[in-house]
């Protein structure tokens, strides 16, 4: 599901001419910014329709702010979140099929408001594979959200599981929703001016 993402046009503007001073054959060269404004395909999963997620997690609604008002309550160490990928999202760009060349933003939105203000670590795996570990620190209020994000790569095929794992005696936080940013990848054949921005927020 696609929703409406910020464009900093003074931040990619300064990156672009950072990269051109730094990197002058940039401008015969592809250039990607890894920019999550200018994601290809942006697939959203609410975190209450997981594939699965163990006993001590539970869907809830107490705390406002969540999309659709609804959430998930991670519990202790040990617990987990399961999402099982889905073909590219129907709302896609016509003709754009990721799959494992492409990088990857996994967001999480979080709620964490431990009393001594403690990070809650998660390990983030990739059909059982840890790609790493997110330390979701404190947002101070169970109703104030925030994002954490990792980069890896993900192959966007049916079937392919992302599960978050809470490491820590304090237990995972409560997530809203996981989000795939796909980036576009540009065709090592092709060639664009430096900073050249593909895709769009819609």
């Amino acid at each position: 599901m696609r929703t409406n993402c910020p464009v900093s046009i003074a931040a990619a503007f300064i990156g672009i001419v950072r990269y051109v001073v730094a990197n002058p054959a940039g401008l015969v060269t592809p250039y990607i910014p890894r920019d999550l404004s200018q994601p290809a395909e942006r697939i959203i999963y609410e975190a209450e329709s997981a594939a699965s997620f163990d006993p001590s997690s539970v869907v809830d609604g107490a705390n406002s702010g969540a999309r659709g008002d609804r959430y998930v309550d991670m519990g202790g160490i040990g617990s987990y979140l399961e999402f099982v990928v889905d073909e590219a999202d129907e709302e896609g760009d016509e003709g754009y099929n990721p799959d494992d060349s492409n990088d990857c933003a996994i967001s999480f939105r979080y709620a964490s408001a431990s009393r001594d203000g403690a990070t809650r670590p998660c390990s983030v795996s990739v059909n059982g594979t840890v790609v790493d570990t997110l330390h979701f620190s404190t947002t101070h209020w169970w109703r104030r959200w925030d994002q954490a994000v990792v980069w890896t790569k993900v192959n966007c095929s049916p079937g392919t599981t992302i599960r978050l794992t809470a490491l820590s005696k304090h237990g995972g936080p409560n997530i809203d929703w996981m989000a795939l940013d796909f980036m576009y990848q540009l065709d090592p054949n092709q060639v664009e001016p430096a900073g050249s921005l593909r895709g769009s927020c819609k």
